[in-house]
């Protein structure tokens, strides 16, 4: 049988390279628009809203965006993902004010009440350091 599919899939290569080509250019050209979605998305959130949540900023990172006096600032608070579930360590409400910078103070609830719903995991968790 797995000669048979590889047989064919040989005759598709040898007859029909330009499948191939097509197939690669609609790979990469849906691979481009997704990120493209994506990105136009957060600017757009922050256009609308004037703030966006970025959970893939990096690998171990979720970052907060937010305008402010015009300025877009940022938080930026540690993650660790395990299969599809993602732990976010936040500073408690009571060292809040300390360890974020002046336009964030006293916006513990607004802020974390912004990130939960945009994570875009199975399972989301807050730990407090």
């Amino acid at each position: 049988m797995s000669e048979k599919i590889l047989g064919s899939i040989l005759y598709l290569l040898i007859h029909f390279p330009i499948l191939i080509v097509w197939a690669v250019v609609g790979g990469v050209a849906w691979l481009g628009l997704t990120y493209l979605r994506v990105r136009l998305g957060r600017w757009w959130d922050v256009t609308r809203r004037g703030w966006t949540v970025d959970p893939s900023a990096a690998r171990d990172r979720l970052e907060y965006r937010e305008v402010v006096n015009g300025r877009l600032e940022k938080l930026r608070f540690r993650t660790e993902w395990h299969q599809g579930e993602v732990v976010v360590f936040l500073p408690r409400k009571l060292a809040w004010d300390g360890a974020t910078p002046e336009w964030a103070h006293g916006r513990w609830e607004e802020i974390v009440a912004r990130i939960r719903p945009r994570v875009l995991a199975s399972y989301v968790e807050f730990r407090f350091e």
